[in-house]
Formats: structure tokens, sequence, C-alpha cells
């Protein structure tokens, strides 16, 4: 009776089972990269002993090889900001990196000025949603139109919020939200027209504008000032589905 034939192997393709899971790349994918094990292993793959033709056996975790095979393909280690997302621990990750002579150095001033990039960034939503809160009942309940508040923000370096005209004053915010800012002036001016690309796409109606930044010499002060527009909008279904009602 003949015997079964088995798939010939692709050339230049390779089955990497990695703790049971199985993950199929390009040689060239892994070679990419000589002062990595897998790249060091398969340019001298004079002494590998595949199973099935083209498959490797790796004895470690499969849950965490697809962040190191997301290295081999795009050049960048991922890392965990949060000690653990799905069941990935960041400690656990930084094991296989190792065993893998993958490179994934941290940045500390990078990942310090991007949390301060998120808190400045949260406040912002904090103090819109607080600007809502107080102008939503001025709507009438029979009005179907979009109530559009047009204000401005005016911030020193420090961060403080000197001063708000328009539709929204000072008077409504000051006592609440200015100390919230304080020591975000030099961020906001850095990344203010990335935080508001970011706003406008989380908050329906929402538009800003940087008008002027000038410096003052004699105070070595930094006024930004920010054109807003916010509408005010109520649709019914949505805050009941919200709510959980």
């Amino acid at each position: 009776m003949p015997g079964i034939r088995r798939p010939l192997p692709i050339p230049g393709r390779v089955i990497l089972n990695v703790g049971g899971v199985k993950y199929e790349t390009n040689l060239s994918t892994l070679t990419a990269y000589p002062d990595t094990m897998l790249g060091r292993m398969f340019l001298n793959g004079s002494h590998l002993r595949p199973e099935n033709l083209n498959e490797y056996f790796i004895d470690r975790s499969g849950k965490y090889f697809d962040y190191v095979m997301q290295f081999y393909r795009n050049g960048k280690a991922f890392w965990l900001e949060n000690a653990s997302v799905d069941h990935i621990n960041s400690k656990e990750l930084a094991m296989e990196y190792d065993y893998y002579l993958i490179p994934y150095h941290v940045q500390i001033c990078d990942q310090a000025k991007a949390e301060d990039l998120s808190v400045l960034i949260s406040r912002f939503e904090n103090l819109f949603r607080q600007i809502c809160k107080k102008h939503l009942y001025k709507i009438p309940k029979s009005s179907s139109s979009v109530n559009v508040l047009k204000f401005k923000l005016l911030f020193s370096q420090s961060g403080a919020l000197q001063d708000v005209e328009g539709d929204v004053t000072l008077a409504d915010i000051s006592n609440l939200y200015w100390p919230d800012f304080l020591g975000f002036g030099e961020l906001l001016s850095e990344f203010v027209e990335e935080i508001g690309e970011h706003l406008a796409k989380k908050i329906q109606g929402f538009t800003w504008k940087k008008i002027y930044q000038t410096e003052i010499s004699l105070k070595d002060s930094l006024e930004i000032a920010l054109e807003v527009q916010l509408s005010i909008a109520i649709n019914r279904d949505e805050v009941l589905r919200l709510a959980g009602l």
C-alpha cells in the first residue's frame, strides 16, 4: 500500500510551533533581524532539525509569541502601558522579549510626558462635560434645534485658566476647574492641535482653534487663546440607552 504523501514545504516559508500554538511566516521576516534569537537561529540553520518538513518547535508561551511576531513584521516591540491587558502581563512579556533577544527599550521621559498628556486630555473632557451639564437644561424640551456654545479659553504659561469669553463665563467654571490645568501650559502649547483633533473625535459637535500665542518677556509667561465651539443637543433615546433604561 503506497504511503501517504505529505505536502512539500513552500520555499522560504517556515512554521513555528510555540508551546502548541502555530505561527507561519516567511524565513526572510525572521532573518531580517540577525541580532535576535530567531534571526540567528535561521541564519545559521545547518544544525536545525525541523518537524514535519518545515515546522520547528519552540518550548515557550504561545500567547506571548504574537507580540514577538509583531516585532518581526513591523520592526517595533509593542509595550503594555498598563500592568495587565487581556491577561497579558508586562513583566512576562519582557521576559519573552529577553528570551528572543528583542529590544524593547522604554523611554521613561516619553512615557512620563504621554501620561501627563493623557491627564490633560481627561481634564478637558471633564471640563466640557460639566459645561454641557450647566447648559443642557436651558434648552426647551420641545426644541429640536442644536444649541451651539461659542467661547474662548485663555491660558497662562503655568496653565492657569485666566479668562473665558462668550457663551461660557469664567464665573461658571473658574472656582471648580481652573486649578486642573496648572502646570500644563507648555504641554498644551506643544500638542494643542493633536488634543483638539482627539476631542473632536470623541465629542460630537466640538471644534477648537488656537487664535494666538504670545510670549511676554517681562513676566516670562505664555498665553494661549483657544476658540471653542460646543454643540449642546439632547437625544432622548441615547440618554435612556446610556442610563441603562
